[in-house]
């Protein structure tokens, strides 16, 4: 039935948009994603281009889908960045381990959250 054809295709279109914190779908991916957001403490962050550098070096890593910058604070020299991802916490520190620059050291590792300090 076209109806409930026409439904299922509504009910998958609203998961994906669910699931990707509103990043649409490919028009021929028939596939659900699974990308979740991760958020990163970086402490010992000295300037926002130091910050800005992460950013970058994060939107290279395949699997990511976005990363934006959420708080930077020069004070107390800590920044916090959201990654929406397709992987886990554990292969997103696999991959931040092997950015050579900026220096990055992985402090605490949770199912949702990265700690990572600036060398």
């Amino acid at each position: 039935d076209t109806a409930v054809e026409i439904r299922n295709a509504m009910n998958r279109a609203a998961i994906t948009m669910l699931n990707t914190g509103g990043v649409d779908a490919s028009p021929l991916d028939n596939t659900i994603s699974s990308a979740s957001g991760l958020k990163l403490t970086v402490i010992r962050a000295n300037s926002f281009n130091k910050v800005s550098e992460v950013e970058k070096a994060l939107r290279n890593i395949t699997g990511v889908d976005n990363v934006t910058i959420g708080d930077y604070n020069s004070n107390s020299r800590i920044a916090t960045i959201n990654v929406a991802t397709r992987l886990s916490a554990q292969e997103l520190v696999v991959n931040i381990r092997n950015i050579k620059l900026p220096k990055l050291e992985v402090v605490e590792v949770s199912s949702r959250e990265i700690k990572l300090a600036m060398r």
